[in-house]
């Protein structure tokens, strides 16, 4: 009898109606700041939207009037491996390897410094867009 009876006064101090009180944390809009990154877009027209920072690979991705545009910086040259023709171009002086990578992208890639290579690429973008694009990569 007493098994029945703590039986039922659990039962009855149960409120199967009402879901459990629990504290919730309030919600807090934080800004996460940009890391320093080894390169900038100095175009005003763009904004960081993404960015990844690794040992040998810094990459970012910028939105704006042109579209997205990926910036990478790497310590590994860009062209070894790949089996698409590129061709040449200047850029402030210096040549730089244009590709299609297929699907309206093209890649731009110098080599900046010793090992020290930056690749931009875009979709929208012809040519001479992108290398102008590039021209502001500081």
């Amino acid at each position: 009898m007493t098994t029945v009876g703590l039986g039922l006064g659990a039962a009855a101090l149960r409120q199967p109606d009402r879901a459990p009180d629990l504290p919730v944390a309030a919600s807090v809009a934080t800004t996460v700041a940009a890391p320093e990154l080894s390169f900038s877009l100095a175009d005003s027209g763009y904004r960081l939207t993404y960015w990844s920072v690794g040992v040998h690979e810094t990459s970012a991705q910028y939105s704006g009037p042109g579209g997205a545009v990926g910036v990478t910086a790497t310590d590994t040259d860009p062209e070894l491996g790949t089996t698409s023709a590129a061709t040449s171009a200047t850029l402030h002086g210096d040549l730089v390897a244009v590709r299609e990578l297929g699907g309206g992208k093209r890649q731009v890639s110098w080599h900046a410094a010793p090992g020290h290579w930056l690749v931009v690429q875009s979709a929208p973008l012809d040519q001479d867009g992108l290398l102008q694009l590039a021209g502001e990569v500081r």
